[in-house]
């Protein structure tokens, strides 16, 4: 057997303890690497599980039994499992289907480093592709019903250099352009700290002379990564982001009553709102009470009010009331309308 079809072979191996018949490895090496009449369809079952061992046999004398484990105690078999951790050259085509997905949906979330590896594993990894794992890409999406602006676009390379420091824990000499000025500021010596992705738009949270400020990456002038350690000071995401990264958002749960139209409350009941939904039955007026506990935050705020008639909050009654001027406040906009 040619050397490329033993390491095929070895991709297709199942790790213990899991087994399959030599015929259906077979197919699978077949299907996963285009390699045809592994095992003729003529071939006897006593034929193939000997010509299954024989290369299996090959593989763990080239390996060693410390890598290729070879169970002999079971008897309708083939008598071989994977044992060890081993990197091979080449691609698997499952892995493929993961670096197009994360290329797809995830690339702002990965360092750039596994970027670039799942844009030439992928290159690579296409001619291994069954029609199946090949038309993946096609068949997942991402939407949200919630309305938002399109994201302000960035400057790839301002996006890959900051990754790179986030990287590799390294400071930067950051040109950066404040909303509403129409100059430049240079920040010196910047500590970067993590990535924030919120509403589309791409914050970079980094410490600047002791103080923790958030830079939007679209308003990045110019970018550099100095040589500088980067230092985290215990610098905690969760922590932080609970403590500073959305203004208005109070810690704690709220007792939440909120009157339901009926249609918006089946949604609702699939997708649970707080951490104890309470529901009742659908009243006279049509409408249902919900009950959960939910901490308050604007963009909940922002949420019940986009969906106008169909929800209105009982209590908090502090909620209740700020909620109401808000909406005097836009009714007051149109007020000039009814009067025509």
């Amino acid at each position: 057997m040619p050397v490329h079809r033993l390491f095929a072979l070895l991709q297709c191996i199942p790790r213990l303890p899991d087994a399959i018949s030599p015929r259906y490895l077979a197919q699978r090496v077949s299907d996963r690497f285009e390699i045809d009449a592994y095992l003729p369809i003529e071939v006897s079952a006593d034929t193939a599980k000997k010509r299954m061992q024989r290369d299996l046999a090959h593989l763990q004398q080239l390996l060693g039994p410390e890598v290729l484990h070879c169970d002999r105690t079971q008897r309708q078999r083939p008598l071989y499992a994977l044992d060890a951790d081993l990197v091979l050259p080449g691609q698997d085509p499952d892995l493929a289907v993961i670096w197009q997905t994360l290329s797809q949906l995830g690339a702002l979330a990965a360092p750039p480093v596994v970027v670039n590896d799942a844009e030439r594993r992928t290159k690579r990894a296409a001619r291994h592709l069954t029609s199946a794992q090949g038309h993946w890409q096609d068949k997942v999406r991402l939407r949200s019903r919630l309305w938002l602006p399109e994201p302000p676009e960035i400057d790839r390379t301002v996006l890959r250099t900051v990754q790179q420091a986030l990287f590799e824990d390294r400071q930067l000499l950051l040109g950066y352009m404040p909303r509403g000025t129409s100059e430049a500021k240079t920040y010196g010596y910047l500590h970067p700290l993590m990535l924030l992705i919120r509403d589309g738009v791409v914050y970079l949270v980094a410490r600047h002379e002791q103080t923790v400020k958030q830079f939007a990456l679209h308003r990045m002038c110019s970018v550099e990564v100095l040589p500088d350690p980067c230092h985290r000071h215990a610098f905690h995401p969760d922590e932080w982001l609970a403590a500073h990264a959305d203004p208005g958002d109070e810690p704690g749960l709220l007792r939440w009553v909120l009157r339901v139209s009926d249609d918006l409350a089946d949604h609702l009941c699939e997708q649970p709102v707080g951490t104890s939904d309470q529901w009742s039955e659908c009243d006279a007026s049509g409408r249902r009470t919900l009950i959960t506990q939910m901490p308050y935050s604007e963009r909940l705020v922002w949420w019940l009010l986009g969906l106008g008639a169909n929800i209105e909050v009982t209590e908090p009654v502090e909620v209740r009331d700020a909620m109401r001027q808000r909406l005097e406040q836009t009714l007051s906009h149109y007020q000039a309308d009814a009067a025509r």
